[in-house]
């Protein structure tokens, strides 16, 4: 079973004032870099998914980018065409570049429950978490995605299909919006 991660990472950071991907932790490396060092540590390939009228952030150089014509439309663009580039792989993780604190483990326990038919969300005390994994079965239906939607509708429309996934990472609740998300 071929599992990889979709890192989107072409919005346009405008709450936060500023390239949020680029943003230092309090370690002084960036929120994009702490993201990707989780997905890496998984050991699981990366599409990383950039706004095509940009120079793609250092912390990607050298990976497999989709080059987003329509990300200013929103995340649901986004994923769209991301997932439209996939040709080999039986399920992927939608990795947000703006949540450092997802771990390592998190990545790896999605990636050990995946199959083509499913979906999995990981969950921690009853609720639920990003990222979450979709098997290839679902692909037709995320390239139909649009706009700032992101995949709750597919979510909701498959819920038969889902299996929630007990981890135990509060990172799949946190993301970075603002500045003062660096700091909590």
């Amino acid at each position: 079973m071929q599992v990889g991660a979709l890192l989107l990472a072409a919005g346009q950071g405008s709450r936060f004032g500023r390239d949020k991907r680029l943003a230092d932790m309090p370690d002084g490396r960036s929120v994009l870099a702490h993201t990707l060092s989780a997905i890496k540590a998984a050991g699981l390939p990366v599409l990383a998914c950039v706004r095509a009228d940009e120079s793609a952030p250092a912390e990607l150089r050298g990976m497999t980018l989709c080059r987003c014509k329509r990300a200013a439309e929103g995340m649901g663009s986004v994923l769209a065409e991301g997932v439209a580039v996939i040709d080999h792989w039986d399920a992927a993780v939608i990795a947000l570049a703006d949540m450092p604190w997802v771990k390592a483990d998190t990545y790896r326990q999605l990636a050990r429950y995946a199959s083509r038919s499913g979906i999995c969300v990981p969950t921690l005390g009853g609720r639920r978490g990003n990222p979450v994994l979709f098997g290839a079965a679902f692909f037709p239906l995320l390239m139909q995605l649009a706009g700032d939607r992101g995949a709750r509708t597919v979510l909701r429309s498959q819920a038969s299909a889902v299996r929630e996934v007990v981890v135990t990472d509060p990172g799949i609740f946190r993301d970075v919006d603002v500045p003062a998300d660096l700091r909590q």
